[in-house]
């Protein structure tokens, strides 16, 4: 046996390609955790719809554009396909002929459940046998484990090692909602169920929280990234669960939140000046297009959803033109 070595050279770049713009990535395993109750699987079902109907997406950015509709795969323990799942996907606009339910797996006379140690195979059979997959969605991830120690590193980061080469190897996105610790004390990547591999094999991590002065009901809360490979600066969402579906609210700064620790907050005045900065550069020369310029932000290692925050202080305004979102700076 050898070590197999690539020359860089030969390795072609490619941009992140975007489910849900800035948030859930094609290609990558994210981990959405948080306490029961809190609304991550009617959030998983507003994903799914979307995903069938091509958007729109939730606070993307302006220059966002529609996706095609696509196929999704469901694997769910927790709830019931008849009166759960498929209500709350009809109430959040779903092209139920898009959505699959992972139900088994048949042998020649008999079923058995599917999980994530012996089906990693078949599960990627059955994403490229449907039409256009683009979203995988396992609720809770936990469940399809059954002989996983899940505090185990070495055994977790086995599995879920397959579960992400899948993702890339079929250009879906895979979402893995899992369960907090009883003891939510410490970072936000130690506070999810079982082993750190689990956020340790997750490009992405996002949890639900509640927000300040909000009951714990139907209320306010947030989706806040606990940790992001892909998108370091990604912002707070707030939302709520409103007549069995999910209402997107806005942005949120992390003061809002309610109980759990602190990520940490970036000096304000240091961030606008570098966001007013840019923007008086790049427009100088007269008007860009969205796009343009979010490219340019991250070839300068700046945040566009911080900079489109401060386009205000900048003197910037925006027109649409034919879909297109152009930003200038005011005579």
């Amino acid at each position: 046996m050898t070590i197999q070595l690539i020359p860089m050279q030969k390795i072609r770049s490619r941009a992140i390609d975007w489910l849900w713009p800035g948030t859930v990535a094609i290609g990558k395993l994210t981990l959405l955790a948080g306490d029961p109750g809190l609304g991550k699987s009617f959030i998983t079902m507003d994903l799914a719809a979307r995903t069938t109907t091509g958007g729109p997406w939730p606070l993307a950015p302006d220059d966002a554009t529609a996706d095609a509709p696509g196929d999704v795969l469901i694997a769910s323990a927790e709830d019931d396909p008849a009166d759960t799942i498929r209500p709350r996907l009809e109430r959040a606009g779903a092209d139920l002929a898009r959505v699959h339910l992972i139900h088994g797996v048949q042998r020649v006379r008999e079923w058995d459940d599917f999980n994530l140690e012996d089906h990693i195979a078949m599960l990627g059979d059955a994403i490229a046998s449907v039409g256009r997959a683009r979203l995988v969605v396992i609720d809770p991830v936990s469940a399809y484990l059954p002989r996983i120690d899940s505090n185990n590193n070495t055994q977790v980061r086995s599995v879920l090692k397959g579960l992400s080469d899948l993702a890339a190897a079929h250009r879906v996105a895979v979402v893995a909602v899992s369960h907090l610790r009883k003891n939510t004390n410490g970072p936000m990547t130690h506070q999810t169920l079982g082993s750190l591999a689990f956020t340790a094999a997750a490009r992405s991590v996002w949890m639900a929280r509640p927000v300040k002065g909000e009951g714990k009901g139907d209320g306010a809360r947030a989706l806040v990234p606990a940790k992001s490979n892909i998108h370091p600066d990604a912002e707070a969402l707030r939302y709520a669960v409103e007549d069995g579906r999910i209402e997107w609210l806005g942005r949120t700064t992390l003061a809002d939140l309610d109980g759990g620790p602190r990520l940490p907050k970036r000096d304000a005045a240091e961030t606008r000046a570098k966001s007013v900065a840019f923007l008086t550069e790049q427009l100088a020369a007269g008007p860009q297009r969205a796009g343009a310029l979010r490219d340019a932000c991250a070839a300068a290692g700046l945040a566009w959803n911080t900079v489109r925050k401060h386009a205000e202080s900048a003197g910037v305004t925006t027109t649409r033109v034919e879909g297109v979102t152009w930003w200038e700076l005011a005579a």
